[in-house]
């Protein structure tokens, strides 16, 4: 047997994170290191697209994906909302 022949029979490898880094990337139209981003919870997806793809592709809500989306209002203690 040679090299190339053990190398052909080696198993394929699977990486299910890697394939669902790669593949939310790919759907959302974003770089894989920003799904990464995602991921570690660095930030979140500030299309409202991306978050539904993965909420649907997870089967976990948004609201729950991303607990880290800023809610509606002032932003600063003493700010009033805009009218």
């Amino acid at each position: 047997m040679t090299l190339k022949e053990y190398y052909d029979n080696l198993p394929e490898p699977t990486s299910p994170k890697s394939e669902f880094v790669r593949e939310a990337a790919y759907k959302c139209g974003v770089a894989e290191i920003t799904v990464k981003g995602w991921v570690k919870e660095k930030f979140v997806p500030s299309d409202p697209n991306a978050r539904a793809y993965l909420a649907q592709v997870t089967g976990i809500p948004e609201n729950e994906l991303f607990p880290l989306i800023p809610k509606k209002g002032p932003k600063f203690k003493n700010e009033q909302p805009r009218s």
